[in-house]
């Protein structure tokens, strides 16, 4: 949705804070019931992407990183 959000502390995703735009992180968690669980866990391989481009799609791929991203998947995809 093109905003930042930083300083992120998660409990369980049961309560959640930000230094920045929290209010957004919040709303963001209120989307659905599933929007607070877990819902990827993943690890970047790809030492090819060597800076951070706030393009997700690519940044989540950065070698030697890892993200957590919320919310379940889509029902067709049994996740």
């Amino acid at each position: 949705m093109g905003r930042e959000v930083e300083g992120i502390r998660l409990e369980l995703v049961v309560k959640a804070s930000a230094e920045k735009n929290e209010e957004f992180l919040l709303e963001m968690l209120d989307t659905d019931p599933g929007a607070r669980y877990i819902g990827e866990f993943g690890i970047g391989t790809n030492m090819g992407i060597t800076k951070f481009t706030r393009a997700i799609l690519f940044d989540e791929k950065i070698g030697r990183t890892i993200h957590i991203a919320l919310g379940q998947s889509y029902p067709e995809e049994k996740g």
